[in-house]
């Protein structure tokens, strides 16, 4: 069983740039020290009043300070980028981090992140699908390799930047709803470390479920299972369950009535709902996050890796206003209580 910390650190606008980064290496040196496995970085542009660094720069710091863990992204906005430059980036990044690396990459659904870049969203499923065709091709082609597609071409391009690892940087593909579970098994190749990355937000039900959709897929396809199967899921420990709700709950919601203003897939609420709907962030926290005492963790940890078969959890444990105090709290918590007992499951 593998454990990682997504790191998304993201206070308000006027939160000192340097004091933000300061405490981002802080964590990770306390997940190095508490155990964890690796670390990724999610994204979002232009997402005022939260501060999201560039996840491909901040990885390349962030990588020097813990030698031999994982590293990655949790998710790249890989419809925003060309996949020529995305190709040599993570192909450096892999090298920084001795072959650890992974790319997380999603579709995106905020029209502000396009539109700001000349792009539209109808065409982020295209751009998607042809930017992992591209990446591949430049990192697995002996040669020059040309590609024509309808957002991307290519003539007789040729890198020389290739991933430490061979064959080369697993993808993982993060996925929500059905579709995209079934798109997501026609796009791995799990010789090569590919698989799907499933979301938060989904009850224990409907992640099981979804992974029915994706082993029946991935069977259709003469596919063999990917070896690691990563879900993020958000996490919060503290001594008792009631600390642990009193202490992480501001922050969920603050950050999930932001999503629901986003039209984020993941949030039942309509677009531009000021607030969230409190019963369903409410049932969400009971439901699908695992968050209580180190005993609650546990069991919620060995309930869904029973069940789904997954075997790296990738733990959102900062929320917005939560105290760089109770976030190493916790992650020390998890280290000392939690760990031992779920290692080996």
């Amino acid at each position: 069983m593998k454990f990682s910390l997504l790191l998304i650190n993201i206070p308000d606008a006027g939160y000192p740039a340097e004091r933000l980064l300061a405490e981002d290496l802080e964590q990770v040196r306390t997940a190095r020290d508490a155990g964890f496995d690796g670390v990724l970085v999610g994204q979002h542009i232009l997402a005022h009043p939260y501060q999201f660094m560039d996840p491909l720069t901040l990885l390349a710091r962030l990588c020097a300070e813990a030698p031999g863990m994982l590293f990655g992204t949790g998710i790249l906005l890989l419809p925003l980028y060309h996949p020529a430059d995305i190709a040599e980036r993570v192909a450096t990044l892999d090298m920084l981090c001795g072959g650890k690396f992974r790319l997380g990459v999603g579709l995106g659904y905020r029209a502000e992140e396009f539109s700001a870049l000349g792009l539209q969203l109808r065409d982020r499923l295209g751009r998607y699908v042809e930017s992992v065709e591209v990446i591949r091709r430049l990192w697995e082609t002996n040669g020059p390799m040309t590609f024509e597609g309808r957002h991307f071409k290519l003539q007789q391009a040729q890198t020389s930047i290739r991933p430490a690892q061979k064959p080369r940087v697993p993808f993982w593909f993060g996925a929500h709803i059905d579709v995209a579970v079934q798109r997501t098994a026609k796009l791995i190749d799990p010789a090569a470390g590919d698989t799907w990355y499933s979301v938060p937000g989904t009850t224990l039900a409907d992640a099981e479920r979804q992974m029915d959709v994706f082993q029946a897929a991935l069977q259709a396809l003469g596919k063999p299972l990917p070896q690691e199967l990563p879900i993020r899921r958000n996490m919060y420990v503290a001594r008792d369950r009631q600390t642990a709700f009193r202490e992480a709950e501001p922050g969920i919601k603050r950050i999930y009535a932001s999503f629901g203003q986003w039209g984020n897939p993941g949030v039942s609420q309509g677009p531009h709902e000021a607030q969230p709907k409190a019963a369903n962030v409410e049932e969400l926290m009971n439901d699908s996050f695992f968050i209580g005492s180190p005993e609650d963790c546990v069991r919620s940890i060995t309930r869904f890796h029973e069940r789904l078969g997954v075997n790296h959890f990738v733990f959102r444990i900062q929320w917005p206003d939560m105290k760089q105090s109770q976030v190493l709290k916790a992650m020390e918590l998890f280290g000392a209580r939690v760990l031992p007992h779920v290692r080996h499951l």
